[in-house]
Formats: C-alpha cells, structure tokens, sequence
C-alpha cells in the first residue's frame, strides 16, 4: 500500500481576516498541491490563486444549498418559432439556485464560461 500526502500551508499572521479565511486559504493551497501531482507542498499565496478560491467557495455554497433545500427544478416548455412545425411537446429542465436571502442566483455567476483560449 501505497500512502500520498498533499500539504497546504497558509500563513497566520495579524492581517487574517477570520479563522475561515486562513482555512481557506489553506484549502486553496492543499489542492493546488494536489492538481500538480500529489506528494507536495503547496504554499497560499494570496492573490495568486483568487480563480481557484472563488470556485472553492462556490463549491461550499452549493454543498450548503443543497442542505438546506435552496435548490428549485424549473420546467420550461420549448416551442417552435416558425409556423406550421410539427407541435411535439418537448421541455427544458432548469436546476436553479437561491442564495442565502433567498434570491436567485444566476447560472453565470458559478458556473464558469470557458477561456477564449479553450
């Protein structure tokens, strides 16, 4: 058996904000060192990760809607815009999101549109 390790460090100093954003940070950190192959250290460099650290918030906000039953399924029905096409009844179905006070929140904002690049 083989046993791996991935090390996350994040630096505690005066500046922190909370106890949540060091962890965080951490988080970052550790799966950082874990994209880049296993067997790391990976030090949080702050503002050199904040890609990484949205979507690792967005992962916990969602974790957290689907504990607390924030999630909706929407149906929308899709209908032909030309005349005379055969009318079959077809549907979209929509999963949708609502944030802590209860609004709505946008697909854009967590799901990630892919780079010109890509």
């Amino acid at each position: 058996m083989n046993v791996g390790v991935s090390i996350g460090l994040a630096e505690i100093n005066g500046s922190a904000e909370s106890l949540a954003a060091i962890m965080s940070a951490a988080d970052v950190a550790c799966y950082s060192a874990k994209e880049s192959g296993r067997n790391r250290v990976q030090t949080y460099k702050q503002g050199r990760a904040p890609e990484r650290h949205r979507e690792m918030q967005w992962v916990s906000r969602i974790n957290r809607a689907c504990d607390e039953d924030r999630l909706e399924l929407l149906l929308q029905p899709i209908v032909p815009i030309r005349a005379g096409v055969e009318k079959l009844r077809h549907f979209e179905l929509l999963l949708r999101m609502r944030d802590e006070q209860g609004q709505l929140v946008q697909p854009a904002e967590f799901i990630p549109a892919p780079s010109a690049s890509t």
